[in-house]
Order: structure tokens, then sequence, then C-alpha cells
């Protein structure tokens, strides 16, 4: 039974997902022993369906995931993902200087070389 698996002071969470064409289903009459699910718009479908459960557990009292801190307005300042530092973001290289980067330097002075010829 559903509610010897979870802690009944705090509301579960039902997500259904109907197995064929419908109006669509929602969930009602919630309890800790259960709940009903009905199609929507008084539709009478006869269709099988899936549902989830998300409840807390039964004896869980440790906080699962804490809460992040609040970030502050950076301006132009980002925060350096994975290190926890913040640093300013370098310019957008120019496409050129994509290509030089890409290709290497040796490639790129041969590259214009062959384009001023032309």
């Amino acid at each position: 039974r559903l509610a010897d698996t979870i802690d009944r002071r705090i509301a579960y969470h039902v997500f259904v997902t109907p197995e064929g064409d419908c109006n669509g289903l929602y969930v009602t009459q919630k309890t800790p022993n259960g709940f009903a699910v009905r199609e929507l718009r008084g539709g009478r479908s006869s269709l099988s369906f899936e549902y989830r459960i998300v409840a807390k557990p039964l004896g869980e009292d440790g906080v699962r995931l804490a809460a992040a801190p609040p970030l502050h307005k950076l301006d132009d300042d980002r925060f350096a993902a994975g290190r926890g530092v913040l640093r300013k973001l370098p310019a957008p290289l120019s496409p050129e200087e994509r290509l030089r980067r890409t290709i290497g330097d040796r490639a790129y002075q041969k590259s214009l070389v062959t384009l001023r010829s032309r």
C-alpha cells in the first residue's frame, strides 16, 4: 500500500501518462491510501495509463538536496563553470582569429598568401 511507504505528513505528486488517444487525464481524490484518475471534459475512454508517484519516503528525515545559495546580480562578470570563481569572460574572437587558432599560424599565413595572389 502507498500509505505504508510514504511520509503521510507531506503531500505527494502523481504524474499520469495515457497510453492512447483521449481528452487528457487528471488526478483527483488524493489520500494517503491512494488516488483516482479521471479523463478531462467528462471523457469516458477505457485506455490504460502509466503513473509515477513522487513522495517523501517514510523514515527519510534528512535534507535530500540542500538549497543553493542565491546568485547576486553580476553585471558584466560571469560565473566560471565548475570552478566556483568569478572572472571576466574573454571577448569573442573574430572569424579570422578563430580560423588562425584552429588551423595554426603557419597554415593561416599560407592561406592569406594564396588568397592575396588571386
